[in-house]
């Protein structure tokens, strides 16, 4: 029996379940290539990350707060749509109760496209918690659309991905924060850069999919509610519309279903 087939047979006879010392014994597969596999890959998610997280960091201090914070918000929240929303959500002085209904409306896609990577979690061992929270959009395009080579160990490589795109968006998120508190440059116009991230976002999704009425309803939700609400007050009924729509029209939107 090859050595590989022996590490899916110890998951399967744990219930699909890898412990740690399982995971430091998977033989078979080239540690260097594995580290490398993951590294490249990672690559241009992390240079994304950086500039992001750098803008969320400037973005932050300019807004009051210390370099601990977006620290701590990278840390515990690791979201790049939502932190970079929190900010204007915190200037503008919006109760926390919709934030954080806000903040469960902006993630809660995960939970949906998650769904399918149930098996393939089990096998992280010890490293399932941090592999579900860190599982972020980018992390789900590398995982859907990359086969690893027969010497690349895909569950170290899935791990490392992870963890090197996590680390990208913290230090930048610090490194951004420090610079617009110490250096003694103007980064006026680098909160653009959130701008810049939600409209290519909206043109590749465009691009992308067959169906546009999600992008549709989005706009139109968002100008509705603008328009009844206010610019302080439209954001949580926007998200709130928009996701009943999205569930009414899920069945139009998903390429392959019929009405």
């Amino acid at each position: 029996m090859d050595v590989k087939e022996k590490n899916t047979g110890r998951d399967r006879q744990n219930g699909g379940r890898t412990s740690f010392s399982e995971l430091l014994r998977r033989t078979g597969y080239d540690r260097r290539k594995t580290i490398g596999k993951a590294l490249s890959q990672s690559l241009p998610v992390m240079f994304s990350y950086f500039v992001i997280s750098f803008a969320f960091g400037v973005s932050l201090e300019a807004a009051g707060y210390r370099p601990i914070t977006a620290f701590l918000m990278s840390v515990f929240i690791y979201s790049g749509t939502l932190q970079l929303a929190l900010v204007p959500m915190l200037m503008a002085g919006i109760s926390l109760p919709v934030i954080a209904v806000s903040a469960f409306l902006m993630t809660s896609r995960h939970m949906f496209y998650g769904i399918g990577y149930t098996d393939r979690f089990n096998t992280y061992g010890p490293f399932k918690p941090y592999m579900i929270y860190t599982y972020t959009d980018e992390i789900y395009g590398i995982f859907s659309s990359t086969d690893y080579e027969k010497d690349v160990d895909p569950v170290w490589a899935d791990i490392l991905t992870s963890m090197f795109c996590r680390w990208c968006w913290i230090g930048g998120s610090v490194i951004g924060a420090i610079a617009g508190d110490v250096l003694p440059l103007d980064f006026t116009g680098v909160d653009f850069a959130i701008t810049c991230l939600f409209t290519c976002s909206l043109v590749g999704q465009w691009k992308d999919t067959p169906s546009h009425l999600n992008i549709l309803l989005a706009v139109i939700t968002g100008v509705i509610c603008l328009m009844c609400f206010g610019a302080d007050n439209f954001i949580l009924p926007a998200l709130s519309f928009t996701l009943i729509g999205l569930l009414l029209l899920r069945k139009r939107i998903e390429p392959g279903k019929e009405a």
